[in-house]
């Protein structure tokens, strides 16, 4: 795409945002009715581009990709009502009559940034964009290069059904992200790596441009000696591990297992690796496992496997799987299980993104613990799994950071809508799905409004000259005891309570009880300030 089509589409933006149609419930409900629809009528078209770019199962894209990405919609559709009314909050008494109150709006024209990666092009590209969409800002997507034909689809089908001022896709390579890094934008919304992550959050400091990003890590799986069946532990960290071919930013990186399971997990991760695919002990047979996305980085995997089978046991073990099974040019790489590698191998030393899982024994969940916070060092996961039945050894492994938390199932949370999605330091910042998504693409400005009128000056107590004293003590004595004014949802009867009470204090029973109160607000105030009460 040229420059001059972006400064089109953002121009375009720009004048919607200065219409504020955007701001209406009817835009924003709109475009998620088209979003919906785009994908239910070319579901077919989609499932097969995401095929050709990962070599993925019908099925895993249908769940994965479709099934999640249209839930999320329809979770959004369903709660938008909630954020376009102002939300009514409690106020300060001492600045009574006071109505506060929260709108959530757009973010600043032209509108909001996502770039989406590879590993699931349909969904991390447009539940993003629901959510930024709900938001009311203008979204451009900018694809992955490396999904080229998913890519490819969508920057078709996207002109079908939004106009270039709501939703626009632009294809292209590293030159068009930074091209498109390089304006202004109301957020910028980044899925992939930490490294490019870090390039792409100085690039929008740049342009005072927020971000939220969405990065990965080395994930940790706990499991421990109460863990009740194994074959059912197995099942789900070989399924959460090999979906997607491990192309999952909160896949399972690597397992610490308790010495007393550690044996029959491995045996039991065998037999569930051969039973989801093919039932063979010839991995080559595995016609189910997903491609990995480019020759470059299934060579990067064989070559992990390959160190530690060339080191004569040295730096671990491959106990099945194994790199004479793999083919670059095929970009397959097989599911490869390493028992207790070296942590200056490459399978250590950075997040997997494959198929290889590799396994250690630890003797107690402290070890469990000492192990997981020593190979995180600075560094946060995006995730953590705990298979335990016990409620205190799950609560021991909580206090280790992650930006979620699972206990005896892999990568589930990433699908639930109602639950926000995010990291932490480099896992990455911010969060999204669902209302959470609304939240975070939204600005929430803080709206106050309070009558002008002298009757509610109360003597002009804030204001200066405050001569002795006495009118600062008592402004800070008022603001310490009087209580919150919760919200009420008729401003007439604030008016009226408000009202009475000016009154009351201009009637000459209020002048005594003024005299009164002065005398006994004077006596707290001097104990107050001298720490007496």
């Amino acid at each position: 795409m040229t420059d001059e089509r972006i400064i089109s589409i953002r121009r375009q933006m720009a004048d919607l945002h200065k219409t504020r149609e955007n701001y209406t419930e009817q835009w924003r409900r709109s475009q998620l009715m088209s979003l919906k629809r785009m994908i239910f009528e070319n579901k077919a078209a989609m499932v097969e581009a995401i095929g050709l770019d990962l070599g993925r199962h019908p099925f895993e894209t249908e769940t994965g990709e479709i099934a999640c990405t249209i839930t999320d919609i329809e979770e959004i559709l369903g709660i938008l009502s909630d954020y376009i009314d102002p939300v009514q909050v409690a106020s300060p008494a001492c600045f009574a009559p006071c109505f506060s109150e929260i709108r959530y709006e757009p973010l600043l024209s032209p509108g909001v940034l996502i770039i989406s990666p590879f590993n699931y092009p349909i969904n991390l590209s447009l539940v993003p964009a629901a959510g930024s969409l709900a938001s009311g800002n203008p979204t451009i997507i900018k694809m992955s290069e490396s999904a080229n034909h998913t890519s490819s689809l969508l920057a078709k089908l996207v002109p079908r059904y939004f106009d270039d001022s709501a939703l626009a896709i632009v294809e292209g390579g590293a030159k068009e992200t930074s091209d498109l890094l390089g304006y202004p934008w109301g957020l910028v919304f980044f899925t992939g790596s930490t490294r490019v992550g870090k390039i792409v959050s100085m690039r929008a400091a740049e342009t005072l441009t927020p971000t939220i990003l969405e990065l990965g890590g080395k994930s940790p799986v706990y499991i421990d000696k109460s863990v009740p069946d194994m074959k059912v532990t197995a099942d789900r960290i070989v399924w959460g591990k090999t979906y997607n071919g491990g192309q999952t930013c909160v896949a399972p990186d690597h397992v610490f297992c308790h010495e007393e399971k550690v044996d029959h997990f491995c045996s039991e991760i065998i037999k569930s690796t051969k039973r989801m695919f093919g039932g063979t002990d010839d991995p080559r047979n595995f016609d189910q496992l997903t491609r990995i996305v480019d020759e470059a980085s299934a060579r990067r995997l064989i070559s992990a496997i390959q160190e530690i089978e060339e080191s004569d046991g040295k730096k671990g073990k491959v106990i099945f799987g194994g790199s004479k099974f793999c083919d670059a040019k095929s970009r397959i790489v097989v599911p490869t299980i390493v028992f207790n590698p070296s942590l200056d191998t490459q399978v250590m030393t950075d997040e997997i993104f494959g198929p290889i899982l590799p396994v250690y024994s630890v003797s107690s969940d402290e070890d469990a613990i000492r192990h997981i916070t020593m190979l995180q060092g600075n560094n946060t996961p995006l995730a953590l799994y705990c298979f335990a039945t016990s409620d205190a050894v799950f609560e021991q492994i909580n206090t280790c950071r992650s930006g979620t938390l699972v206990r005896n199932d892999v990568i589930i949370q990433f699908a639930s809508p109602h639950l926000p999605i995010g990291g932490l330091g480099t896992s990455g910042s911010g969060n999204y799905h669902g209302r959470h998504s609304i939240e975070s693409f939204s600005h929430k400005k803080s709206t106050v409004s309070k009558p002008a009128r002298q009757l509610f000056e109360f003597g002009g107590i804030r204001y200066g000259p405050y001569g002795d004293g006495l009118k600062g003590r008592l402004l800070l004595l008022l603001t310490r005891i009087l209580p919150q004014i919760p919200v009420l949802h008729t401003r007439r009867l604030v008016m009226s309570l408000v009202l009475a009470i000016g009154i009351l204090f201009r009637t000459s029973f209020g002048h005594y009880l003024h005299a009164e109160l002065d005398r006994l607000i004077k006596r707290r105030a001097n104990a107050y300030l001298n720490n007496e009460l």
